[in-house]
């Protein structure tokens, strides 16, 4: 019975224990000394800040401003000219001054007509004038007075040449100036007049083939109008009248030569 009662107090306190805690897990191995990362080269720099933006130098190869508008050119001058002359007028075969003096005066016109013209400033064209060439002197003459006698009077002996021709001109033009040649080829009538009262005082008309070399040079004094120096060498043909004289026969008319100016104006 004692044993009876020692076996249950001996099942109380089994069944009053505390059930033992499981035991501890065992402590991890102390870590060692950290191992380092894995190197993969040297660290990048990290990247800069982007510097200001320096501006372009100008370039040099830029389109260059287009040129200013060409000025228009001034229209061509009308082709169409007429002019007027006073000049001066020698007799190169004077057959002496005894008749009437070597030197005289010239009047005369021209029409002209620029046929061609030219970029380069050179001009083609024809050409129509006339002159009257002119030379006189006074000498002493007879004549019938209120009485029915004779009187001495003054009279103007007078020789005289009218020319027509036509001519070709060539000229060069430069702004408003113009410089000029021509050749022209016509008829001239010559006329002479003695002033004295004898047989051999009567008037002589003769008609002559002319040929004229022409240089000249004008410029503009004002709009379409000119002013013109012009030369002339006339050459006659068939000049075979002479008058008698005391000193045998002279001849009359023969080649002229020409200096003067003009003025000229364009339509």
């Amino acid at each position: 019975m004692f044993a009876a009662a020692l076996l249950a107090s001996l099942l109380v306190q089994a069944e009053q224990a505390p059930t033992p805690a499981p035991a501890a897990a065992p402590a991890a191995p102390a870590a060692g000394p950290a191992e380092p990362a894995p190197t993969t080269g040297p660290a990048e720099p990290a990247p800069k800040a982007a510097a200001p933006a320096v501006p372009a130098p100008p370039s040099t190869s830029a389109t260059p401003p287009p040129p200013p508008p060409a000025a228009a050119e001034p229209p061509p001058a009308p082709p169409n000219t007429v002019s007027v002359f006073v000049r001066y007028a020698y007799r190169i075969e004077n057959g002496g001054t005894d008749l009437v003096p070597a030197a005289g005066f010239s009047l005369g016109g021209e029409f002209e007509r620029r046929l061609l013209g030219f970029q380069n400033g050179f001009e083609l064209g024809l050409a129509t004038d006339f002159f009257y060439d002119r030379f006189a002197r006074d000498v002493v003459s007879s004549a019938i007075g209120p009485t029915g006698a004779p009187e001495s009077v003054v009279a103007t002996r007078t020789l005289s040449q009218t020319s027509f021709a036509l001519m070709e001109t060539t000229g060069w033009r430069y702004g408003d100036m113009r410089l000029f040649v021509g050749i022209a080829g016509g008829l001239a009538v010559g006329y002479f007049d003695a002033a004295i009262t004898t047989p051999a005082s009567s008037s002589i008309t003769d008609m002559q083939l002319l040929t004229r070399g022409v240089l000249g040079f004008d410029f503009a004094v004002a709009p379409r109008t000119s002013a013109i120096l012009r030369v002339d060498y006339t050459h006659l043909f068939l000049n075979d009248a002479t008058y008698d004289t005391p000193d045998g026969p002279q001849p009359l008319f023969g080649d002229i030569f020409n200096a003067g100016i003009g003025l000229l104006v364009r339509f």
